[in-house]
């Protein structure tokens, strides 16, 4: 099962990327674990929609694209497999 969604760093200006890191809680199995993405604010936090931890690890990472912004923005990364969803979220600053 997904086990955690973490980000870092978590507080970035606007223009940088940051990293998110998805973590089952076992070995993925044979073909893969798809883990789906999403952004509750695309205009300023970007993710592919997807990312596939390889088959015997435990975790992968996808990057997140932001945007300049003229005030902080809290945005709320979201990763889902088999049901289960959890969330991080990531600071862009001016």
């Amino acid at each position: 099962n997904l086990s955690s969604v973490s980000i870092n760093p978590s507080t970035v200006r606007g223009g940088v990327s940051s990293t998110g890191t998805v973590t089952l809680s076992g070995p993925a199995p044979a073909g893969g674990a798809t883990v789906i993405l999403s952004s509750n604010n695309t205009s300023f936090a970007r993710v592919s929609g997807q990312v596939v931890v390889p088959q015997g690890a435990t975790s992968a990472t996808f990057v997140i694209n932001t945007s300049r912004t003229t005030t902080n923005r809290v945005v709320t990364i979201t990763a889902s497999r088999d049901g289960v969803t959890r969330t991080a979220d990531i600071t862009v600053t001016r």
